[in-house]
């Protein structure tokens, strides 16, 4: 393995540490009640945001340019194991043995699904990049992207399946936005001049921080009411499959792949499912203190409230 693919590798599982740290710290400010301050006041979810959004986007965007994206999907997949451990030693959210065991056959699954593809790399230049995505079948799968999130953001209107369709419209927005991330991260290697190139690197370096604002809204929303040892590792074994995906759509790393890898692909992929549904049925042990008022007493609900 190049030395190059092995720094992206570390660190893109540093950046998968620091999200999952962000991400339940954020968790903590909803338990304790943090939303009810004003905005700009709530601490620990602005620090949950610096160590999610800005710490991690930036290790994970390093790692983007060094290695390919369908090697540095496993990494991904250890936030599911960082969410485990986190959230049970700071959360007090616990997992029985069923959910457990969930969770190694998630772990297992996003393995298989991520080391199936190919881990080939080539930097794509401004030209190319507007020319693959505009092909039929990547937009095809931008369509199917904006319809299954749509489809998953409906769903959250039943209660029983409001974490899953947050989880999942997270997964579609975050995998795109990664897609768009690795594509800025090339045209800065490749060049950002003449006029051209500039014009696509604004454009998909706009769509990467108009996404990741979007999937961390919905995230957010998700959590409200969600246990984050479950909820989270759910959403980053789709995030991690998804991922996989867009990066074989997109750049074309399934290209070469044989029948031997995609019947491994497809079995991590099943194994993901049948992991998430077991550890839904699982459910969690919940110790978390009751929610106290941080609010300045006697503030009224519209000026606590964004």
């Amino acid at each position: 393995m190049p030395l190059s693919w092995l720094a992206g590798c570390v660190l893109c599982a540093l950046g998968s540490l620091s999200s999952s740290s962000g991400l339940a710290l954020q968790k903590h400010a909803i338990n304790v009640g943090e939303e009810r301050l004003p905005f700009l006041s709530r601490r620990t979810w602005w620090l949950g945001f610096f160590l999610a959004v800005v710490l991690a986007g930036a290790l994970e965007s390093v790692a983007l340019a060094l290695a390919p994206l369908s090697l540095l999907s496993p990494m991904f997949g250890l936030s599911i194991v960082f969410n485990s451990l986190i959230s049970s030693k700071f959360l007090n959210e616990r997992l029985s043995s069923r959910g457990v065991f969930a969770t190694l056959v998630i772990c297992a699954g996003t393995t298989l699904t991520s080391f199936s593809g190919s881990h080939s790399s080539t930097l794509e230049t401004a030209e190319s990049l507007l020319a693959q995505f505009s092909s039929p079948l990547v937009l095809c799968y931008f369509f199917t992207i904006v319809t299954l999130s749509c489809a998953c953001l409906y769903i959250t209107k039943f209660p029983r399946l409001s974490p899953h369709g947050f989880a999942n419209a997270a997964a579609l927005l975050g995998s795109t936005q990664t897609l768009f991330l690795k594509a800025t991260m090339d045209i800065l290697a490749t060049g950002v001049t003449p006029l051209k190139p500039f014009l696509v690197f604004c454009a998909s370096s706009s769509l990467v921080f108009f996404l990741g604002f979007l999937q961390l809204a919905i995230l957010n929303k998700g959590l409200r009411d969600s246990p984050a040892i479950s909820y989270l590792s759910e959403y980053k074994s789709l995030l991690t499959v998804y991922g996989v995906i867009a990066g074989g759509v997109a750049f074309s790393e399934f290209e070469g792949m044989g029948a031997t890898q995609f019947a491994i692909f497809g079995s991590g992929v099943l194994m993901v499912l049948v992991g998430l549904a077991g550890m839904a049925a699982a459910g969690v042990q919940d110790d978390r203190p009751a929610i106290s008022s941080l609010a300045p007493e006697g503030e009224g609900e519209g000026d606590r409230m964004l």
